[in-house]
């Protein structure tokens, strides 16, 4: 599981994922996590809103409203949509659930001798 600094979200703000949070996004999504993140190649602020929930749950259960905003504050500070995406995605895929080959592929730094192998 990897903590993805999120800047755009305020100082000090991680986004992560891990199996109860990813199990939390499909029951809320109604959809399977393969199906969540296919979806995150388009803009899809649904997917993004719920991410962001259940992603930065650690800092307590927030509105959907709550999020809605803070990815409109973010632009309005000239953050980038793009940016916002490529970090919770990057906190999806360290999570893990969608495959070695794309773990690594976003984070090639940790492929070692023995991974490469496998």
């Amino acid at each position: 599981m990897k903590k993805i600094d999120t800047p755009w979200a305020g100082m000090g703000q991680q986004i992560w994922f891990n199996i109860g949070r990813i199990r939390r996004i499909e029951g809320m999504l109604h959809k399977p996590i393969s199906e969540v993140a296919q979806e995150m190649s388009g803009l899809n602020i649904t997917n993004l809103v719920v991410l962001m929930q259940v992603g930065f749950s650690h800092n307590g259960l927030k509105s959907e409203q709550y999020y809605e905003d803070a990815i409109q504050k973010a632009i309005d500070s000239g953050t980038a949509l793009a940016e916002i995406y490529q970090d919770v995605l990057k906190a999806l895929v360290g999570s893990g659930v969608l495959g070695d080959a794309l773990y690594y592929q976003i984070f090639p730094e940790e492929l070692t001798g023995d991974a490469e192998k496998n």
